[in-house]
């Protein structure tokens, strides 16, 4: 007999092996178990993003329009009606659905059309009388998701999955 042939060789023992798959099997479940909230947490992010894209567009395209002596006026990209400087009545609103690509779906103050076309946001801008004589009228812009959630453009929204909200100010003095 020789004894060199029956050395002990060097080798992971069935235990050990069954050891390290139950950690990495656990460290596995635990990272698939984070992955539905990351997704989620992409998708809101998406969202606000996409609105707060929105509401810039919508800031610029009010500013845009010029003041015609205290008349209402059309915007120039989005053809909402923006009052005169110092003569906006309180709670004046205007809607307007928009796909989740920033594309206007439904004109000023239309109800979208779901057969055609699935607006992601709404949005409704509201524009608030000055507090003193010949300042600047103060703007609202909300802007909701999903745009169906509320399809009465007239009303302003309440059921809403998600929202963003800016204030600005047109023809500061």
């Amino acid at each position: 007999m020789n004894p060199a042939r029956y050395r002990k060789q060097r080798a992971f023992t069935l235990v050990e092996v069954s050891l390290a798959m139950g950690v990495a099997a656990f460290c596995l479940l635990a990272m698939i178990g984070l992955l539905p909230m990351g997704i989620n947490s992409n998708q809101a992010t998406v969202q606000q993003m996409t609105a707060a894209s929105l509401a810039r567009t919508i800031s610029a395209d009010l500013r845009a329009t010029p003041d015609v002596s205290g008349t209402a006026t059309l915007s120039p990209v989005l053809k909402m009606v923006v009052p005169g400087v110092g003569t906006a009545s309180s709670g004046t609103m205007e809607s307007i659905y928009f796909a989740s690509d920033g594309t206007a779906v439904s004109a000023v103050n239309a109800k979208a059309n779901p057969a055609k076309e699935t607006p992601a946001y709404r949005a409704t801008v509201t524009f608030l009388p000055p507090q003193t004589g010949r300042a600047a009228t103060q703007v609202r812009i909300f802007i909701t998701w999903p745009g169906m959630a509320d399809s009465n453009w007239a009303v302003p929204p309440a059921a809403f999955t998600g929202s963003y909200e800016v204030m600005t100010a047109l023809d500061c003095n």
